[in-house]
């Protein structure tokens, strides 16, 4: 994630490394151009200054990961390597029933019935074993769900309960989750986070630790105003969005109840978070340090660098990343959560899917660029070194984006982006705008796909 420094004509070194990115997107197919950019700025930077060699030495390191990235292809390709399989979060008419996989009789066995569900509504219960959907045979989820969505209206369900067999009817709810299968969801026990969560918030937690004693020997000021805010605003955010969405289901905002619990949470997430920038940037001393001693670059430029950086680093990223996926499958590592799925799935009306792009991709990046490049890096990067301070950032950024699973990797290398632009644009605007853009694509591909 690297850009030349000056504002007029680039050195040629700086074309080719960019051209070469853009090329390398593909795989295999990419390489030869890589390898022949890197060829032509070893030869372009002999005999000429540093900062040609050092776009030489970069392109060396982009051809490095391409070859390794093609490799890993190639082998997954081959079957020497295991493909990761991506498990797309269900979709369509659910009817609120958890089922246990250690049954290995006929049918289905319930593990647990959603409060309110229509399964709930219904009279179903936790040990009854579904058997038949209309008159078919459920052998499987998937039959169960094939059942479901070739029904137009109530669906009728023959179960066995203990020794007797019942017929129920049941009226599936359309979409990822039905309005009154939310609110069975936000019940005390379950506001509780997750062992993932708890390990991801602790990963954090002693990062900003070791952060505030680094900082404390080296005799940089800020460390209390800067780190405790930033280790107790994100809690904070996801206890308020936890009671927002018990209060919405309480007063009769079962059909918005997770579009509000968002958009709550993140108000709160934004106010807090540019309180605590004012308030721990008036204890630091001197400057926020720059790249390399370079002078601020334009905020569009930045901004049009940084998407395509983002474009460009982040399918990389995940193809090096594909043996990892592939091994935390088999070993039954979680993936990342349905939230995107939830809120984006179905017949969402109008209002709910403004009120989740507002939240997603304005408030969230205005709160998490404020929290992480605006109250972390200026003041780490008068810890450590800028490379170092985007880095260690990137990495704290992708350990608190617990819902993405295994698939982290992605939001550690866009944090690498957005640290960059950060310290390269002198300006919080820079990656506030790349954040925004790559949040907005991101919806709007989750909406077009759900």
């Amino acid at each position: 994630m690297v850009s030349d420094a000056d504002e007029g004509a680039p050195p040629s070194g700086s074309w080719l490394f960019h051209a070469a990115l853009i090329a390398g997107v593909l795989p295999v197919l990419g390489l030869p151009i890589v390898a022949l950019a890197t060829a032509v700025a070893w030869r372009a930077s002999q005999g000429r200054d540093a900062r040609e060699r050092r776009w030489a030495k970069r392109l060396s390191g982009l051809l490095a990961i391409d070859v390794i990235a093609a490799v890993v292809v190639v082998a997954t390709s081959l079957g020497v390597l295991p493909a990761a399989e991506q498990t797309l979060a269900p979709s369509g008419p659910r009817i609120g029933v958890a089922i246990d996989e250690a049954h290995t009789g006929e049918g289905l066995r319930v593990a647990d019935v959603l409060e309110g569900s229509p399964a709930d509504d219904a009279g179903i219960v936790a040990g009854d074993v579904l058997l038949r959907a209309n008159g078919a045979p459920i052998a499987s989820l998937e039959a169960l769900r094939g059942a479901l969505g070739a029904s137009e209206g109530d669906v009728a369900i023959e179960l066995r309960r203990g020794d007797a067999i019942e017929r129920v009817e049941v009226a599936p709810v359309e979409g990822a989750l039905g309005a009154r299968e939310r609110c069975g969801e936000v019940r005390a026990a379950d506001l509780v986070p997750g062992l993932g969560s708890l390990v991801s918030y602790g990963v954090v937690l002693l990062g900003a630790m070791a952060l505030a004693v680094l900082g404390w020997r080296r005799g940089v000021r800020g460390g209390v105003p800067t780190l405790v805010p930033f280790v107790a605003i994100p809690p904070l955010g996801a206890l308020v969005g936890s009671g927002i969405a018990v209060l919405a289901c309480r007063f009769g905002g079962e059909d918005l109840v997770l579009e509000i619990a968002l958009l709550g949470s993140e108000i709160v997430l934004v106010a807090m978070a540019a309180g605590a920038v004012w308030l721990a940037s008036r204890r630091w001393e001197g400057d926020t340090p720059t790249l390399d001693g370079d002078p601020p670059m334009s905020v569009p430029r930045v901004v049009a660098l940084g998407v395509m950086y983002v474009a460009t680093w982040v399918p990389r990223v995940l193809v090096l990343a594909m043996p990892l996926f592939a091994a935390a499958r088999a070993l039954g590592v979680e993936g990342g959560s349905e939230a995107l799925g939830e809120v984006l799935g179905g017949d969402r009306a109008p209002i709910a899917l403004v009120m989740t792009f507002v939240a997603g991709a304005v408030l969230a990046p205005l709160g998490e660029e404020l929290l992480f490049r605006g109250l972390l890096v200026p003041w780490l990067a008068r810890v450590v070194t800028p490379w170092s301070a985007i880095v260690v950032s990137a990495l704290l950024f992708g350990a608190l984006h617990d819902a993405h699973g295994m698939a982290r990797i992605g939001p550690m290398t866009i944090g690498l982006v957005l640290g960059w632009a950060r310290l390269r644009s002198g300006t919080l605007i820079a990656p506030i705008a790349i954040h925004a853009i790559v949040n907005s694509i991101a919806l709007t591909i989750g909406w077009l796909t759900s």
